[in-house]
């Protein structure tokens, strides 16, 4: 199925820059089936079909010569699937055997161009879009240390949107300590410190990376800003005997 727009419009799919053609001259129609239908579309100089006007829509065939004003249509040629070149009609000689689209012909009545759609706005959204995309994965793999120092620049430390999501920049690990409790268990003692100037923590999970593995654990603290005074977590952990801490990772922070 194919439907084409005709006229001396740019908005129209065919344009035709002769002054007898109407900005909207006429429709042409192909149905699945390959029948043909073309509409005039209420121009000032009609459409003719085979020297005759018709009034509305009207089924043409293989050799009806379509005219409008004073331009002969070779209207088989806009159906061809991937046109490239067109004719001014069986009466005027072409101008090439190969044209390609966008390209002016011109005639002593009439000059016809083919328009592709453009597809600008579709390729600037999809631009868009990817670089956005490329932006959120890099962000993502930043430093927290590099992504604090851009919130800092833009001065939206403070706000709601940081304070929920990156507060775990502002906690840091000064030091761990580890030992063997009677029971077995293997003790760790973190040294917690709160970088930001003015939000209070009182939420953290870190991750204790053992050399057999990970472990998550959730704590209530309460670290004022300012980096004034630490706090010291005191996590035991079972089935770590034959174990050592490689390093702690802050995974979250919350007021």
């Amino acid at each position: 199925m194919k439907q084409l727009k005709i006229g001396r419009s740019n908005n129209c799919d065919i344009v035709i820059n002769d002054a007898t053609v109407s900005s909207e001259h006429l429709e042409i129609f192909q149905d699945d089936e390959g029948n043909v239908f073309i509409t005039d579309l209420e121009s000032s100089n009609g459409t003719f079909v085979n020297g005759e006007r018709i009034i509305g829509s009207s089924k043409i065939n293989q050799n009806d010569i379509v005219k409008i004003g004073n331009s002969v249509l070779p209207w088989r040629n806009y159906l061809k699937e991937g046109h490239q070149q067109t004719e001014l009609s069986e009466l005027v000689e072409e101008k090439s055997k190969s044209v390609p689209s966008n390209v002016i012909i011109e005639s002593p009545t009439q000059t016809i161009v083919i328009k592709e759609k453009s597809h600008f706005v579709r390729n600037l959204f999809l631009g868009l879009i990817t670089i956005i995309l490329i932006g959120a994965v890099v962000f993502i793999l930043l430093p927290e240390e590099t992504k604090r120092e851009l919130y800092e620049g833009l001065g939206i430390e403070n706000s709601d949107f940081v304070r929920e999501n990156s507060l775990k920049s502002y906690v840091r690990v000064q030091n761990y300590i580890e030992n063997r409790t009677l029971g077995g268990k293997l003790a760790v003692k973190a040294m917690l410190y709160n970088d930001h100037p003015s939000a209070t923590i009182r939420s953290v999970t870190l991750r204790y990376n053992f050399t057999d593995g990970s472990e998550d654990r959730k704590s209530n603290v309460n670290i004022p800003p300012g980096n004034s005074w630490a706090k010291v977590t005191n996590e035991k952990f079972s089935g770590r005997k034959k174990n050592s801490l490689r390093s702690i990772e802050v995974i979250s922070a919350s007021e």
